[in-house]
């Protein structure tokens, strides 16, 4: 267990990936199914004080999959099934000054909407919470009446949203020398 670490769980992880540093080993290969949208509306409006920009995105994402959580030889966490709903709205209108001029400048609002829900069944095996490492009591407890596996769901929902006022100026001292400044000032709920 040269790289690895000591101890059992080191010594059989070192093991099943011939103690290679660089892999990782999970005792379930479990499956991912990822479904990504991305649709972005970029517009732009020049006027005197300079370019008036629209920033417009939307992404979803739709995730399935199954997961090893624990990891452990013994598991104490059995393979959890999720399924993940992603969707995000964004808008951003700016100001950008003319760039001909000694001091030029950015100005603007951003505003998103993210809207997440998760599913997760999970079931784990308390036995193994409450007892640690294999002993003769579990030994006898799972071959006379089974292990006590518990199963639970969790659901989660959540909306997210952001908006920011943003300013950026810059001075262009001389063509190889500026100062610039910016604050920006963000809200989530």
């Amino acid at each position: 267990t040269k790289y690895i670490g000591q101890g059992m769980w080191a010594a059989y992880q070192a093991e099943q990936t011939n103690n290679d540093p660089h892999k990782v080993y999970s005792g379930i290969a479990g499956y991912q199914k990822r479904d990504v949208g991305v649709l972005a509306l970029h517009m732009n409006w020049n006027t005197e004080f300079g370019t008036v920009q629209s920033i417009t995105g939307v992404h979803t994402m739709h995730a399935n999959f199954q997961e090893d959580v624990d990891d452990l030889i013994d598991p104490i966490y059995y393979p959890a099934y999720n399924i993940n709903k992603e969707t995000a709205y964004s808008q951003e209108l700016r100001l950008v000054s003319p760039s001909d001029g000694v001091i030029t400048y950015v100005a603007g609002l951003y505003g998103d909407i993210t809207r997440e829900y998760m599913n997760q069944d999970q079931s784990w095996n308390a036995t193994q919470l409450v007892l640690g490492q294999p002993s003769r009591f579990r030994a006898i407890q799972a071959a006379v009446v089974g292990p006590l596996i518990t199963q639970g769901n969790i659901l989660m929902g959540m909306n997210i949203k952001t908006f920011a006022p943003y300013f950026e100026g810059k001075w262009h001292i001389t063509d190889d020398l500026g100062f610039t400044a910016g604050v920006r000032y963000t809200i989530t709920n």
